[in-house]
């Protein structure tokens, strides 16, 4: 049995609920364990009268469940939970900004991280410090020094949607280039400075 929580009532109708740290299964049944803290607090100025004991059988419906059978349905219920989240599509959340400046650590391809400037993160009282100023990566594969974003570009990017934990914008990885930076006039400028040089 894995006990969730103990209520202890007193004779003058106090009530102290102790919630359970350990993830051991006690092997008495409740009965026993009732008994046991009965005794053990039966000799305070406020005696106990009462014990409630709340289990996680009780709450998966399995208080008919041995040790052993409630061992082997956890762990039974365990994989399919995870056979579950293997098959569901993992579920993305979008948005956009523009490079406003790339930091290249190390001189390693794999470390740059882009600073990136969005209306939508502006706009988030919550992560609107990130902006401009955060450092993001690239999802892995997805770019090699050639492809990679430039200053300028419009970018798209995406952080993975979870239950169990809390995911926001600073999670978020650049997943592709929505549109390049016009570098025309650059590219003009560039050339003629080299014409001159010749």
């Amino acid at each position: 049995m894995k006990i969730v929580q103990i209520a202890l009532i007193t004779q003058k109708g106090n009530v102290f609920k102790v919630k359970m740290q350990i993830d051991e299964v006690v092997n008495e049944s409740k009965e026993e364990v009732k008994e046991k803290l009965l005794s053990v607090f039966a000799n305070r100025q406020d005696a106990v009268v009462d014990v409630v004991i709340h289990s996680i059988q009780d709450e998966l419906e399995l208080s008919d469940y041995s040790n052993e059978q409630l061992k082997a349905e956890l762990k039974r219920r365990s994989n399919i939970a995870r056979m579950k989240a293997i098959r569901e599509k993992p579920k993305y959340y979008y948005w956009e900004g523009t490079i406003v400046d790339i930091l290249k650590r190390y001189n390693r391809f794999a470390n740059w991280k882009f600073k990136i400037d969005s209306e939508e993160l502006a706009a988030n009282e919550n992560f609107s410090y990130l902006n401009k100023w955060h450092g993001f990566e690239m999802i892995s594969g997805a770019f090699n020094m050639t492809t990679a974003p430039k200053v300028g570009d419009r970018v798209k990017l995406r952080y993975r949607v979870v239950k169990s934990h809390f995911r926001s914008y600073r999670d978020s990885k650049i997943v592709s280039v929505i549109e390049r930076a016009d570098l025309s006039n650059e590219t003009v400028i560039a050339g003629s400075e080299f014409k001159t040089n010749e």
